[in-house]
């Protein structure tokens, strides 16, 4: 069933034999087509995740795909192992669908002993090029986090490379200006750019103020995004011109908006990174907040996150889709 009405389609899982740039690969594929349409007028929508390194199966069984895990209302789980039912919101519908997988991720490989001639900006954008363009059809690319600055990269390369242009572009969970997450002292973008995320997930999460808490959560982050718009980046900006009593004015705010306190703010110059964000919002419950998904916490290990090993939405993140991916490939899929 998608969007309420019955939707027969075929699947099928495979790998093809693909050489670019002088090297072979094998890229593994799911394919999902509509029964009872003609192919060649149907779009196509190629998908893949980002990572870099991230098989494509958080797009595969988690967003796009006729099939996706079984989740309650937060994104969890119902039960472990998970399960899979069908995708109301899949895009089966109005397009078909490929996702891949980049070689060195899921089943995708180099036909040589090393991945390396297919890792690269350049290479990468060029292999999943190749791939796409052995199709005729109207032709959609959809990139997911790191996928994003693929899906543009593909563009790109179809276009200047293959004289070959796309019909449209998804980004899902765009990066694709680099600034943005990069915390300094010499960037305050990306400090401004993550209060209304901080901010949401401190209202999930409950530790807020009444006077926020009680909000109906859009009403909140419009508040919150008016607030760093017109408050917080012009303080940023004033760097140590800033008065005392407009500082602390600020780091009472951000404390109001973000829950975290005053004093964790003002120490850290009105600048919170989004590691000291996720490690100190519940410290006091011995608890960290997730990096891939804010409403998801676990318990408090260390005093950073790092490059995510201590993520508790990663972990089960991995532990969902891996056992359901399996479960797709082998029993739904045959492959």
């Amino acid at each position: 069933m998608i969007q309420g009405k019955k939707a027969s389609y075929t699947a099928e899982a495979g790998t093809t034999v693909l050489e670019t740039g002088g090297k072979k690969c094998e890229i593994f594929y799911t394919a999902y087509t509509l029964d009872g349409k003609n192919t060649k007028e149907r779009p196509i929508t190629f998908a893949f995740n980002g990572g870099p390194g991230s098989a494509s199966m958080f797009l595969r069984i988690g967003c796009l795909g006729p099939r996706r895990i079984d989740v309650d209302e937060n994104g969890r789980s119902k039960e472990l192992p998970a399960k899979l039912s069908d995708n109301p919101n899949s895009l089966l519908d109005l397009t078909d669908l490929v996702i891949i997988d980049a070689v060195g991720t899921g089943y995708s490989r180099s036909l040589k002993n090393s991945p390396d001639p297919f890792i690269g900006y350049d290479s990468d954008a060029r292999t999943m090029g190749d791939f796409v363009r052995q199709y005729i059809s109207r032709k959609y690319v959809a990139g997911e986090s790191y996928g994003t600055t693929r899906a543009v990269a593909v563009c790109s390369y179809l276009a200047d490379a293959c004289s070959l242009n796309l019909n449209g572009l998804i980004l899902i969970s765009a990066i694709n200006d680099f600034s943005t997450i990069h915390f300094s002292e010499s960037n305050d973008v990306p400090y401004a750019a993550a209060i209304p995320t901080f901010a949401a997930d401190a209202w999930f999460h409950g530790v807020l103020d009444p006077k926020y808490q009680d909000l109906e959560l859009e009403e909140y982050l419009a508040e919150v995004k008016t607030f760093v718009e017109k408050e917080y980046v012009p303080a940023l900006f004033q760097g140590s011109r800033l008065s005392e009593a407009d500082r602390k004015m600020i780091a009472s705010s951000l404390a109001g908006y973000t829950g975290l306190s005053e004093e964790m703010i003002l120490s850290r110059n009105l600048r919170v990174t989004l590691d000291e964000f996720l490690t100190g919002l519940m410290k006091d419950r011995k608890l960290t907040v997730g990096r891939l998904d804010g409403r998801i916490a676990g318990p408090y290990t260390g005093e950073s996150i790092g490059t995510g090993e201590d993520d508790p939405s990663s972990r089960e993140f991995n532990l969902m889709f891996g056992n359901a991916m399996n479960d797709c490939i082998i029993n739904e899929l045959n492959f």
